[in-house]
């Protein structure tokens, strides 16, 4: 049997159940560190597939877990600790999950996330598949004005599928209709998935396709206090040309 290399192991990491062998959090509401993770294993699963990417928080736990040794060693894209002088990190552990229930997968989602900004630490958040950043950037909806930058191969501009408005083939389009999102930034759009003609015509046109003058059908907001500006330019590069290197706004 030939024996598995684990690189983990030479520096020193031992097996651990939190991301980077991170302390537990506890209670939310009593946060002291700066960061916190999160892991939300899913939020709105369409029927067809349901939450096909719960298992994800923990896969990515176990993956990067040879580098828990590596937190006060220099990381030369930083030039410095991961974690650097007095800034702190705690694993916030997995959200409740349930796919009979998106409605509150959401509610937990968009609780926890408000809780940890209230703290004044910054949630980092995993998934779960792509309808989980719907309701992180609704808890977010007195922090604006926010940009948001989507590195994907799809732009998740569906209104619905099969009836459904949340799942994950409609996060960016969702998000557009929050009046605390000024802009949207997707890079990396290539090959086919669920973006319809249709779809992709309104996400050029920028539209709050859901909205009406003075208010929105989006949970999280009341209001169109601002319109919503596409990044046309940037964007349609990344179209045209499959590279996300000249992608990005100059």
């Amino acid at each position: 049997m030939t024996r598995r290399q684990d690189i983990g192991a030479m520096l020193g990491a031992a097996p651990s159940e939190t991301f980077l062998g991170l302390p537990k959090a506890g209670d939310l509401a009593t946060l002291r560190p700066a960061i916190a993770i999160l892991c939300a294993p899913c939020a709105t699963p369409y029927p067809s597939v349901g939450p096909c990417c719960a298992g994800a928080p923990k896969a990515i736990r176990e993956a990067i877990t040879g580098y828990a040794a590596n937190l006060h060693h220099v990381d030369f894209d930083i030039g410095g600790p991961i974690f650097p002088g007095a800034v702190t990190a705690v694993d916030g552990g997995d959200l409740a999950c349930s796919e009979a229930d998106p409605a509150a997968n959401r509610s937990a989602i968009r609780a926890a996330v408000a809780t940890v900004v209230a703290r004044g630490a910054a949630p980092v958040v995993i998934g779960g598949d792509d309808s989980v950043p719907i309701p992180v950037v609704e808890s977010l909806h007195d922090r604006g004005p926010l940009t948001i930058v989507q590195i994907d191969a799809h732009i998740d501009w569906r209104d619905e599928v099969a009836g459904e408005r949340w799942g994950l083939s409609s996060t960016m389009r969702r998000a557009s209709e929050m009046p605390h999102v000024e802009r949207i930034v997707q890079v990396g759009q290539r090959a086919s998935g669920s973006t319809r003609p249709g779809d992709l015509r309104m996400r050029r046109r920028g539209a709050r396709s859901s909205c009406r003058p003075g208010r929105c059908t989006s949970t999280a907001s009341r209001r169109c206090s601002r319109p919503f500006r596409p990044d046309r330019r940037s964007w349609s590069r990344s179209i045209a040309t499959g590279s996300t290197r000249r992608s990005c706004p100059r």
